[in-house]
């Protein structure tokens, strides 16, 4: 068997995924309609009568630099990130925490209880899970979490959707989520390299850091021909490789416009404290939509009522063409990043002791 290295930290590549996961996924079964691949959110299995179950899992979050409220907001937020690019709501949820051991039964049914109140807003019920402290387990990843929901066949969108033709959105902007916990957890740091006012917007844009509301709002102006084909969320290696993503799951090329991609000037700045490029940063809080190219305007009109603003950066092409950016009138390839710098720099800066 051949194996492909893992990396530092972070995601595995989608190297290491066809080489060592996919061609050992169990038995085959006739009614998986979507399996694992590369950008695909969400697995589709088929149901009698016209309906489909689709559901993804991510990891739960526990991180002490920011608290359990804002933790409990990532494990929730960034599994309903993933399920809603179906354009369908959560519906059930089940969580699997494997917790430090110094973690109090206070803290833990403050932690809980915010789980619960970030599910319960979004109409998703808990369904089961697994739940205990483990010696040794000082991550800040605590386990697992899974989304599931129940609709028609017909209603539920995956990234492999999107048509040459489709114009590319990006919602909001890029880095969000790297951003936000980089000033969350170094804000002395960000504050002396930036200032205070850019430190405010950093750790303003957490809670932005989920998709769920844009996506269930994009799929209002209607679906395939008549608006969104495909959703995929930004998570690692952002933006950049949300696009590349997308395009390569749907069988496509893409064509960007670089001066378009959307870009704070206050992310920017504390991303680059870190020697990082927001492009290319875990973007959780940035949805990629493909949307046929004559409701792209509705879909961003739509996405601009609820507070969503989003920018057409694009369009897919025939997959032939590839995926590429252009910058000042010229085009270069667009590939994906790998891995994901933000993990390699958040640990340095750990180990440093910024604060």
């Amino acid at each position: 068997m051949s194996i492909v290295e893992f990396p530092d930290a972070g995601k595995v590549s989608a190297d290491f995924l066809e080489a060592v996961v996919y061609p050992r996924c169990g038995a085959r079964r006739d009614e998986v309609r979507v399996g694992p691949a590369p950008g695909v959110d969400t697995a589709v299995i088929d149901l009698p009568n016209g309906y489909s179950i689709a559901m993804t899992t991510d990891p739960c979050s526990l991180i002490p630099a920011l608290g359990l409220e804002e933790s409990a907001w990532l494990t929730v937020h960034l599994l309903a990130s993933d399920i809603t690019t179906t354009g369908c709501p959560p519906m059930y949820a089940l969580f699997d925490l494997n917790l430090p051991p110094d973690l109090s039964a206070a803290d833990f049914a403050a932690y809980w209880s915010h789980v619960h109140a970030f599910c319960e807003a979004l109409g998703c019920a808990i369904v089961g899970g697994h739940t205990g402290r483990f010696e040794g387990q000082r991550s800040t990843i605590a386990g697992g979490g899974m989304m599931v929901t129940v609709a028609r066949t017909d209603d539920i969108l995956t990234s492999r959707g999107g048509r040459p033709g489709d114009r590319v959105l990006v919602t909001r902007e890029c880095g969000i989520a790297a951003v936000s916990i980089l000033a969350r957890t170094f804000p002395e740091t960000i504050a002396a390299a930036c200032g205070d006012d850019v430190l405010e917007y950093g750790q303003a844009l957490f809670y932005q850091s989920s998709t769920a509301a844009a996506a269930l709002a994009a799929v209002r102006v209607g679906r395939g021909d008549e608006g969104v084909t495909a959703m995929h969320d930004a998570t690692e290696g952002g933006v950049r490789a949300a696009l590349v993503e997308l395009a390569t799951a749907s069988g496509c090329g893409l064509r960007v416009n670089a001066e378009r991609i959307p870009t704070s000037d206050a992310a920017a700045a504390i991303a680059r404290t870190f020697g990082l490029d927001p492009f290319e940063i875990v973007g959780a809080g940035a949805l990629v939509i493909a949307v046929a190219s004559d409701r792209a305007e509705a879909v961003i009109d739509v996405l601009a009522a609820e507070g969503i603003p989003a920018t057409d950066v694009g369009e897919l092409t025939e997959r032939a063409e590839g995926c590429s950016i252009v910058r000042n009138g010229r085009a270069t390839p667009l590939t994906h990043p790998g891995f994901d710098p933000y993990w390699r720099a958040f640990y340095r800066a750990v180990e440093e002791g910024k604060r």
